[in-house]
């Protein structure tokens, strides 16, 4: 057996409010979604990504998951 091969598929990161300071601005947390092999390469690249959903629900911890689950 070989190694594992990852495809490149869409993430979905989440984050806190209290994580960048909006905890009394906001209730929710924030995402975003990315491009990327694996949950691990999905923080990494949402770290620098400029373009976040806010939420309005709670958002207690970070959180990645995959766009569309297969």
């Amino acid at each position: 057996m070989g190694p594992i091969k990852y495809e490149p598929r869409g993430w979905v990161v989440r984050i806190p409010s209290s994580f960048v300071g909006y905890e009394s601005v906001c209730v929710g947390g924030f995402q975003t979604v990315v491009i990327a092999e694996t949950p691990d390469s999905a923080m990494d690249i949402a770290a620098n990504s400029d373009v976040w959903e806010q939420l309005d629900f709670p958002v207690d911890a970070f959180h990645v998951f995959p766009q569309d689950p297969r």
